[in-house]
């Protein structure tokens, strides 16, 4: 198996039955929301960089760093604090990720980096969004040159 994909369900599986969203966790960015109850929380990769961490005789072993979202929507409605509640999704998953370093031994570290706010009042179905960035690092298995 693909290590980010390894990476993303470990994740989402360390999310599910644990947040608001309960069973409503993913681990791509294509869900289709109108199927689904709210809030819904995806996990998915932005990025990866690579450096060569050994190198003997014919394979190579990269620290690899993946910048990994945890986005959690949420439907609009006229009666919601709309920035608690997603201050509330936002503390649930960095509550749990606080307390799981490395995911269970699955990577060296994952740390949050920033977290991204938004609304769209525009849309047939109003939906706002909480968007947490994390650097994730870790080791992969040395492959054949």
């Amino acid at each position: 198996m693909n290590r980010r994909k390894e990476i993303r369900e470990k994740l989402t599986n360390l999310l599910k039955h644990q947040t608001s969203a309960k069973d409503r966790v993913f681990s791509q960015r294509v869900v289709p929301l109108w199927d689904l109850s709210f809030p819904v929380t995806l996990v998915y990769a932005r990025d990866e960089t690579a450096d060569v961490f050994s190198r003997e005789d014919d394979a190579l072993s990269y620290t690899r760093t993946l910048n990994l979202f945890v986005e959690t929507r949420t439907k609009l409605l006229d009666d919601d604090n709309v920035d608690d509640k997603l201050d509330e999704y936002a503390s649930e998953i960095e509550d749990i990720l606080n307390s799981k370093p490395n995911l269970e031994d699955t990577v060296a570290s994952i740390l949050l980096t920033g977290t991204e706010i938004e609304a769209d009042y525009e849309s047939e179905e109003p939906i706002a969004a909480v968007r947490l960035e994390y650097q994730v690092i870790y080791r992969d298995e040395p492959s054949g040159v």
